[in-house]
């Protein structure tokens, strides 16, 4: 079988300027007679060396192409707002219009692909040029899904350009036109399907589980600890400000003892330091990382990490990284939504954020408890979300229009 691979995000080991990760492991993991040729146009900006060393891991090649200059583009969407309305037609993001240059079209012809396969999902004049072959798009969510539940968060609304009624009003008009073409939409979302299908009125999507490939081992051992250690990595920005906001300020307001004689928090990532300062200051035992040359490596020094994600949608990788790793996940319904793993068995879904103060509570009077819950989730998501099981299923998928997601999956999925 011939791949022939269309991005605009280079494959990488690990995100690197965007989601990156996603199809590099996808296709690190397929069957040995499945050749894959990428073209990419590289807006993550890996370097030449890089790529060079991605193709030999991959055992793929890939060339970098470009398209039209942001610029012209920019120009370009003010045109097209203007006509679009002069003339009462729906409007689209231009940039997700933009075309293939002519060489790299006659070398996809020369391959001849049994398969083509584009991401992300903004590629509808990609879709139009490439008419005849078969093809499926990677989301690898659903951006009108996302768009939606941060219309509905007070600090997205008031704060983020990006955030508006009129780019809503783009996206879904994009997806709509999407869903028209003979294609199949690939989203690591249950739920980002629904919505997807919900919106356009066509079942051409289909879910597969988010692969994860990070491992590492640790020894999950809360009751002789003494103190049990949380983290929270990343940053409080667009996803979680409004979550970790409300947290820090449950938790400076507790006069619970238990909270800070049995816990040691760090925060992993920038942008931390006013919290940090406000929660040394009320007596809590903090620490600060700024950067970890290994992250997954660095999970199995902790026991606990929570997830106050507010908004997002998709799959998040840091939660799979925790889990495979692991450690007890307490996070909110979006941290948790497309894993195969269940509230009470092996997470932790706070529904107020007032719960995670109540989850880290009972975590210390508990250990045993919530070490058979780390114990579990680990178990879960390295069988569930398997990368070789995902691709697999997938290439049995668009071969013969069969879903093989093992029953289970829906299983822990229908929960949420």
């Amino acid at each position: 079988m011939n791949i022939v691979l269309i991005t605009q995000i280079t494959p990488t080991e690990d995100n690197f300027n965007g989601p990156s990760a996603l199809m590099y492991h996808l296709l690190l993991h397929r069957a040995s007679d499945i050749s894959v040729c990428i073209f990419t146009t590289n807006s993550n900006q890996v370097t030449d060396q890089e790529i060079d060393s991605i193709a030999r891991k991959m055992n793929a090649k890939i060339e970098v192409f470009s398209t039209k200059k942001k610029s012209r583009l920019f120009a370009k969407q003010k045109v097209a707002h203007i006509f679009a309305k002069l003339k009462g037609e729906i409007e689209i993001p231009v940039r997700y219009t933009e075309k293939l240059p002519f060489g790299v079209l006659d070398k996809i012809q020369s391959i001849k692909p049994d398969l083509i396969w584009l991401y992300p999902h903004n590629c509808l004049g990609f879709i139009q040029q490439l008419d005849g072959y078969k093809m499926v798009v990677t989301g690898p969510d659903c951006a009108s899904l996302h768009l939606s539940r941060a219309l509905r968060d007070s600090f997205l609304f008031r704060n983020n350009a990006h955030v508006s009624l009129s780019w809503n009003e783009l996206i879904l008009n994009y997806e709509r036109e999407l869903a028209k073409k003979q294609v199949v939409i690939h989203l690591v979302g249950q739920t980002d399907v629904d919505y997807f299908r919900c919106l356009s009125g066509n079942d051409n999507a289909v879910f597969f589980p988010h692969p994860h490939y990070n491992l590492a081992n640790k020894v999950i051992d809360l009751q002789n600890r003494s103190k049990i250690k949380v983290v929270l990595s990343g940053k409080p920005d667009i996803y979680t400000n409004t979550d970790v906001n409300e947290f820090m300020c449950l938790l400076l307001a507790s006069t619970d003892k238990l909270l800070k004689d049995r816990f040691e928090y760090t925060f992993l990532g920038k942008m931390w330091t006013p919290y940090v300062d406000k929660l040394v200051g009320a007596g809590y035992e903090v620490k600060q990382i700024g950067w970890v040359d290994n992250y997954i490596e660095s999970l199995a020094e902790y026991d606990v990490q929570i997830f106050p994600i507010s908004v997002g949608s998709g799959t998040k990788g840091k939660v799979l990284d925790a889990l495979s790793t692991g450690l007890v996940c307490i996070g909110s319904d979006y941290a948790f939504e497309n894993i195969a793993v269940e509230d009470g068995e092996s997470c932790c879904v706070y529904k107020r954020c007032i719960e995670i103060l109540d989850f880290l509570k009972k975590i210390a009077e508990c250990p045993s408890e919530y070490e058979k819950m780390a114990d579990l989730g680990r178990k879960q998501v390295r069988l569930y979300h398997n990368p070789e099981m995902i691709i697999s299923n997938m290439i049995k998928y668009l071969e013969s229009g069969e879903c093989n997601i093992d029953n289970r999956v829906y299983y822990y999925l229908s929960l949420k």
